[in-house]
């Protein structure tokens, strides 16, 4: 009697493609049972950064002298603040056009927001926007975070 033993190779890992959630979704799943310490780490993460292009705009470098003087623009601090500005700006347009249905919409959203958070004058104008976009960059990353585990 012989015996014969068949191995089978292990599947490769697939991964799963799904639909983007909306909003709420995003809201639910970082602050979903167990996600808590995602929640944290992807709020700090994401948050950090519109945090720091607000601060730098406002207390490292005056805005309103990019409008003015072109030499303004070599200071690295410009650099770090666009740097913020790439970071935030793709995902609150997502989260607009996925909230307004409009890529018009979303895009305008963007520039009146991530704008209004850098050259404000009104104090409480700016701050307001900034935790706008503190929770939106925060909340997205938690999403990643919570998706990676």
């Amino acid at each position: 009697m012989t015996t014969t033993t068949t191995t089978t190779e292990p599947e490769p890992a697939v991964r799963k493609v799904r639909a983007p959630r909306g909003v709420v979704g995003q809201v639910r799943m970082a602050f979903g049972r167990g996600n808590s310490l995602a929640a944290l780490v992807g709020c700090v993460f994401g948050g950090a950064v519109p945090f720091t292009a607000w601060w730098l705009a406002h207390y490292e470098l005056n805005v309103r002298s990019l409008a003015v003087s072109l030499s303004a623009w070599l200071d690295p601090i410009v650099w770090l603040i666009l740097g913020g500005l790439a970071f935030s700006a793709p995902t609150v347009y997502g989260w607009a056009k996925l909230t307004f249905r409009s890529p018009s919409k979303a895009l305008g959203f963007v520039v009146l927001l991530e704008g209004t958070m850098l050259w404000a004058s009104t104090w409480w104008l700016g701050v307001g926007i900034l935790v706008l976009l503190v929770l939106v960059n925060g909340l997205a990353a938690a999403c990643r975070v919570v998706e990676s585990g």
